[in-house]
């Protein structure tokens, strides 16, 4: 057999396997290629990246507080949950985005309700969402024990401490604050919606220590028809504010002026029943978590 005839069958043979095999093995490739380097699980996600980005300064006790989702359990036997962002460290203060749930709901429902978990962690904060009880001033501190002790396990910015919630939820965010059931040293941002309290609930209550309020009601609240406004000239009140004159009409927001130092007061109306979520109250939470807090707060007095 001459060696012209075998290079002919070798190069026949070559061309027939490149044509049925060649596809397959371009295939192959793609796949591989796809799977070293396309965007995955080994890639650092945005809400990852955009967390450790929102790290404040490095705590000075040991927290044993870890990464990632955790159910808990007060004290007094409330339960609640606890989310991390991804990239969690105990060396780093976090900020702390507690959600206290509308009446009836569990943590679960609520986290389902607010919708926010997810903008929050990647903003570089710890949320906490707690099961609800029927409202009393047990309910409050119980709640109350929520925020304490999520700040001394995990490690927490005291300057960006948020308490938020809905319809009763925004009834605790208030009260919490007014009935002083937390540390002197957190600098607390209250954003309330839709809560069922009055200006004539709040006479023969003692202003808080200057804090940072954001309050928001329905225009056409079926269950608390004209609450909120006067609640938002207390405060105002509380925080010697200049008086808040004109009531904003729906869609709109009206902020205090000329409030005492390190505090403030917004007010917004909504244009959703009082069921409903809001998406303002989405829309302020995500404002507020954007505000990055000086660096010299310390958590460490919670102790």
């Amino acid at each position: 057999m001459s060696q012209r005839f075998v290079r002919q069958i070798f190069m026949r043979d070559v061309s027939y396997y490149i044509k049925r095999v060649g596809p397959w093995l371009i295939l192959a490739g793609l796949i591989v290629s796809a799977f070293l380097f396309w965007p995955g699980r080994d890639s650092p996600s945005p809400e990852a990246s955009a967390a450790g980005d929102r790290r404040g300064d490095e705590c000075t006790q040991v927290r044993t507080g870890a990464a990632g989702r955790h159910v808990m359990t007060t004290q007094r036997g409330l339960g609640y949950v606890v989310i991390t962002p991804t990239d969690y460290s105990a060396k780093y203060r976090y900020g702390l985005l507690v959600l206290f749930p509308p009446a009836g709901y569990s943590r679960h429902a609520a986290e389902r309700f607010y919708r926010i978990t997810q903008r929050a962690t990647a903003a570089g904060y710890v949320v906490a969402l707690s099961d609800a009880l029927p409202l009393s001033s047990h309910a409050m501190r119980a709640q109350a024990d929520v925020v304490n002790e999520v700040a001394k396990r995990w490690c927490i910015d005291a300057a960006r401490v948020v308490l938020a919630g809905h319809s009763d939820g925004g009834l605790m965010a208030q009260g919490t604050v007014i009935k002083s059931y937390l540390p002197a040293t957190m600098t607390v941002h209250v954003v309330s919606s839709a809560a069922g309290i009055q200006q004539q609930d709040l006479a023969i209550e003692h202003c808080p220590s200057p804090r940072r309020v954001t309050l928001l009601h329905p225009a056409h609240d079926e269950r608390f028809p004209g609450y909120g406004w006067g609640v938002a000239q207390w405060w105002a009140k509380c925080f010697a504010c200049m008086p808040m004159m004109n009531e904003p009409s729906a869609g709109q927001c009206i902020e205090a002026q000329a409030c005492a130092v390190s505090s403030s007061v917004r007010f917004c109306k909504t244009s959703v029943s009082h069921a409903q979520y809001p998406p303002e109250l989405g829309e302020q939470l995500h404002q507020v978590m954007q505000r990055r807090a000086g660096s010299s707060s310390r958590i460490d007095a919670v102790d």
